[in-house]
């Protein structure tokens, strides 16, 4: 008979979790917001723009090192990103609700990037966090955590929330979504911090965090190799990300009610 203890990890159940908070704002810019947009009359052309407000997410590995560089002043290493870029997204998020994206449809886009920008963010640091937190017998079952929480996290802030639609106004709906975030600040002001990896006394050059982990990775796999690696991780799911994008206006254009899409 299999054992129950795995599910009461804290460990693992801290990967939930924040996974939950990693998967809100995704679902929030690829499901519910271009609903709004929609709703509010905005050409299929500029929700497609919107669109493009998710590319952090494949871009975000250029910064990643940058982040594991530099060590902000308040709780510990990994800990300090989380919290920072939660507290910014959960005003940014109910902010979209006061701005008109008919009158200011670029100021409402760029605040649509900053918010996948501070999410991109946000992941990088879960995952360095997760990464250093399990031991390696805990990996395996953290990945299943891990797609879980972000599931949930994608539920509560994509078909929860269009649900939530036939009850609240969207301005209401879209601070239930920033306030879903508070599941993610609680966790990390919960989660144990990481005295195995402490900050060096010596912070590492600019050479040292971008170039050098670069050279090396062309040391292992050859320039060409490297080209088509970096390749693969940027355009692995574009496709899918500009798919998904005009799905939910198109099944509105069809006619489905934003509940009914959002049970689907």
């Amino acid at each position: 008979m299999p054992s129950l203890k795995p599910l009461k990890d804290p460990a693992l159940l801290t990967v939930l979790l924040l996974n939950i908070s990693s998967g809100i704002p995704m679902a929030f810019l690829t499901i519910t917001l271009l609903a709004f947009l929609h709703d509010q009359g905005i050409s299929i052309e500029k929700i497609g723009l919107i669109g493009l407000t998710t590319q952090p997410y494949v871009f975000k590995m250029f910064w990643a090192p940058l982040i594991d560089r530099w060590k902000l002043p308040w709780l510990s290493r990994r800990r300090d990103w989380m919290l920072l870029t939660q507290l910014l997204l959960i005003p940014a998020i109910a902010c979209m609700a006061e701005i008109s994206p008919q009158i200011h449809f670029y100021a409402y886009s760029s605040l649509a990037l900053i918010i996948a920008i501070l999410s991109a963010t946000q992941d990088i640091a879960i995952n360095a966090y997760q990464t250093e937190l399990l031991s390696p017998e805990q990996r395996g079952l953290a990945g299943t955590y891990s797609m879980v929480g972000y599931q949930i996290g994608m539920i509560l802030s994509g078909a929860l929330a269009l649900n939530l639609t036939a009850w609240l106004s969207w301005s209401l709906v879209q601070a239930c979504i920033a306030g879903f975030l508070l599941i993610g600040v609680m966790t990390v002001l919960l989660c144990p911090s990481l005295e195995t990896h402490p900050t060096p006394a010596i912070k590492p050059s600019f050479k040292q965090t971008l170039i050098l982990p670069f050279l090396d990775l062309v040391k292992r796999f050859s320039r060409f190799g490297l080209i088509l690696l970096l390749l693969l991780m940027v355009f692995y799911k574009l496709s899918d990300a500009f798919a998904m994008s005009l799905s939910t206006p198109f099944l509105q254009i069809l006619g489905f009610s934003k509940p009914e899409i959002g049970s689907i």
